[in-house]
């Protein structure tokens, strides 16, 4: 079977740099939102660099001589659980590959860390030029796995969102959206998969 996890909130905590960055820069944190939406969008689809985003924020916003804080606030910390979970996944000869909305920066960071060795595979939005919810982003993982001997032609998916919980549903594939353990557990029962907890 082949098993898609989030990253951000599911495996690894403290993710959201946004309250952080807000503090750094003096800059509500809603205003952040709403005038870098769509440069937080293009960073995650790899449509735009760090550098180019930051020229942006610079011009935009007024605020100059900053440090990289996309990277400089970013300290993800591992669910020792998740990861227990997806080590017995994986001993069970499920396929565990992660698929992430992320940025260049927070990518490299956990590829310097060896985050990412959790999994047999990543598929993280800015290399692959599509985000969540995307239908896109579902298919394009599904299309590069039927390509491997290992695909078995089920998928389940886990994530903290419920919109990219309800896209994925809309392909059929079986999702189940995250909150804590006990109900992840529970989901993975109903699917006939049982893990120690």
């Amino acid at each position: 079977m082949l098993i898609i996890f989030d990253m951000g909130n599911v495996v690894y905590r403290s993710v959201d740099i946004l309250p952080a960055f807000a503090g750094k820069t003096g800059i509500s944190l809603e205003y952040l939102k709403d005038v870098l939406q769509d440069d937080f969008f293009g960073l995650t689809t790899g449509h735009i660099t760090t550098e180019e985003f930051w020229e942006r924020f610079s011009r935009e916003l007024g605020v100059n001589g900053h440090e990289d804080y996309l990277a400089s606030l970013f300290h993800p910390e591992e669910d020792p659980q998740m990861i227990s979970f997806l080590r017995q996944l994986r001993q069970a000869g499920h396929r565990v590959v992660c698929g992430t909305n992320t940025i260049d920066s927070h990518y490299k960071i956990h590829m310097e860390r060896g985050d990412y060795g959790h999994f047999d595979a990543v598929y993280a939005s800015h290399c692959i030029h599509l985000a969540k919810p995307d239908p896109a982003f579902f298919q394009h993982i599904i299309k590069c796995e039927k390509e491997l001997d290992t695909y078995s032609g089920k998928e389940l998916f886990i994530d903290d969102r419920a919109e990219n919980v309800h896209a994925a549903q809309g392909l059929g594939i079986a999702a189940h959206c995250y909150t804590d353990h006990e109900n992840l557990s529970g989901f993975f029962v109903e699917q006939g998969i049982h893990l120690q907890a």
